[in-house]
């Protein structure tokens, strides 16, 4: 049952994502935050069974299963182009808790709760040792801290990176919807209206 399933491994993205948080009440800024845990590939896979499996697989995946469209390896496919999107949509989400965007003031507390989020992984592949070193001692501390993380992130025009980002996703879904779905039960043109509407959705 694809309902079960998702519930199952939305339970376990849950989990993940517990044992990745820092206990913030007992960081210290005297004392180095450890990002031993923190890869793109446990972010992607919290990402996935959080998020992109309950908001976008299942409901997509459930109209096609209506209309008739039932095939696994179309399933299959269509999981693979939610990872795409959803992975994507949490990095803008990480961004927009951060920093707010035109139509909506910041809203998270990922730096001071000291959450895995995009924009700290990838402050952490492009830092230098003194800036790794400002991370380190401000990240999941407190509320005065956060700031100085995000003067890091704004050095490491981390914006722009995630504009590249958004632009080689967009190529890559494109891609991967004509390598993989025909016209045959309108599944690539389920696939094509998604992927517009949710660009469409986050104004990009």
């Amino acid at each position: 049952d694809i309902f079960q399933d998702v519930a199952y491994r939305t339970r376990l993205g849950h989990v993940l994502e517990s044992l990745l948080k820092k206990n913030t009440s007992e960081q210290s800024a005297d004392v180095a935050f450890d990002f031993s845990k923190f890869t793109m590939e446990r972010y992607s896979h919290v990402v996935k069974h959080t998020h992109t499996l309950c908001a976008i697989y299942l409901p997509v995946v459930s109209s096609l299963s209506t209309v008739g469209v039932t095939e696994e390896a179309v399933h299959g496919k269509v999981e693979t182009f939610c990872d795409f999107i959803g992975e994507y949509v949490q990095a803008k989400k990480d961004y927009i808790r951060c920093f707010g965007s035109s139509e909506s003031e910041k809203e998270g507390s990922d730096i001071n709760d000291g959450r895995c989020t995009w924009l700290i992984l990838k402050a952490l592949q492009r830092c230098d040792s003194t800036q790794r070193a400002i991370l380190e001692h401000n990240y999941g501390t407190n509320k005065t801290k956060e700031t100085t993380v995000q003067s890091v992130y704004t050095e490491l025009n981390l914006k722009s990176v995630l504009e590249d980002y958004r632009q080689q996703n967009l190529t890559d879904v494109q891609t991967f919807i004509t390598d993989n779905f025909t016209s045959e039960n309108k599944v690539k043109e389920v696939m094509e209206h998604l992927l517009t509407s949710t660009h469409a959705e986050l104004n990009l």
